[in-house]
């Protein structure tokens, strides 16, 4: 059996977004052979970046924009554990400052017992676009990176303990009994999100807290990503530590490549993204579709080719469409004529 897990963003946000279609995406997913389905996490997201970011779709002229929809995370992973039964059941990632670390630990915990050992953890402290919304819950956006290193720590020692204690900078508690334990052992993999670049105190958290490492980059940079997090992992007593490596991809993939051209450039049209970040994640229209995969099915199997050869093993599918027939269509081809060749 392949050990390339492949899984599609589900429409947790967007102008299509709604409790019908995710969970038509990702039973469809599921009959479909995909590993996975993966989901986002956000309290707040205005009506410029409903319409006008590539994590939501876009939006065609005269097609009705809808409200900006994002539908809360962990509660979607609950839904999901009982309409689905194989498929693995993944965020990606989980704005962890927003949440209380302990609330999250048993949330986390109960979703996992409830989808039998289904669930896959990303976490990682935002960036300049999730202000906002830091702001709105009281969160400290100056120290966020601090507070996702204690509280990875404060969720482990909830689920790897009987009873559990913990003594920190933002988090004290001593002898709770918490349960349910999760279901897989020690805990739930947990993926450190974050890089358009290479940067070390991401590579340092995945070596030290992480047991893998989900990035939006080309492959050249996880072969340079995982020798310096196995460098700083023996740093930590976790040389042994198999870390597993994710790629988070825009998708335009059709039956033939002009096709899937025209689609990629019609979402280019409506997106701000790559105009308005004034944060170190900048990313322009090259750099991003170097970071995508665009083509026909043998363009894709390609350029997956590339990711797997530099040890990535899992990812995220960004199928960013303007209707939910669309997004059907193309889930639909990739798993018939990419995940056979994997």
């Amino acid at each position: 059996m392949s050990k390339i897990v492949f899984g599609p963003q589900l429409p947790t946000a967007g102008r299509f977004a709604s409790i019908n279609a995710i969970a038509t995406a990702a039973t469809q997913a599921e009959s479909l052979g995909f590993k996975a389905v993966f989901m986002r996490d956000h309290i707040e997201r205005d009506m410029e970046q409903h319409l006008n970011h590539t994590t939501t779709g876009f939006c065609e002229e005269g097609l009705d924009p809808g409200d900006p929809n994002i539908y809360e995370t962990l509660i979607t992973m609950s839904y999901l554990s009982a309409v689905t039964r194989e498929v693995k059941l993944g965020v990606m990632i989980l704005l962890l400052p927003q949440r209380n670390p302990i609330l999250a630990a048993k949330q986390i915990a109960t979703i996992d017992a409830m989808s039998n050992g289904r669930v896959i953890v990303g976490v990682g402290v935002g960036n300049v676009d999730h202000k906002k919304e830091m702001e709105i819950l009281g969160v400290d956006y100056r120290i966020r990176g601090a507070m996702v290193d204690e509280y990875i720590r404060v969720m482990k020692e909830i689920w790897t303990k009987p009873v559990a204690s913990f003594k920190g900078r933002f988090v004290n508690f001593s002898d709770a009994y918490i349960y349910p334990k999760p279901v897989q052992k020690p805990h739930p993999p947990i993926f450190i999100g974050g890089g358009y670049h290479l940067q070390p105190r991401i590579l340092r958290r995945v070596a030290e807290l992480g047991d893998g490492w989900v990035p939006i980059a080309p492959p050249g940079h996880y072969k340079e990503g995982s020798a310096a997090i196995s460098k700083m992992a023996e740093e930590y007593g976790r040389k042994d530590n198999d870390f597993k490596y994710m790629a988070y991809l825009f998708t335009s993939i059709a039956p033939t490549r002009e096709e899937a051209e025209n689609r990629y450039e019609a979402l280019l049209k409506s997106q701000s993204v790559f105009h308005k970040r004034q944060d170190s994640a900048q990313i322009h229209e090259d750099d991003f579709r170097y970071r995508s995969l665009i083509g026909a099915p043998d363009d894709i199997i390609k350029r997956i080719q590339e990711y797997v050869d530099a040890g990535v093993t899992h990812f995220e599918l960004l199928f960013g469409t303007s209707t939910l027939e669309e997004y059907l269509q193309r889930i639909k081809l990739f798993a018939k004529e990419v995940i056979p060749s994997f």
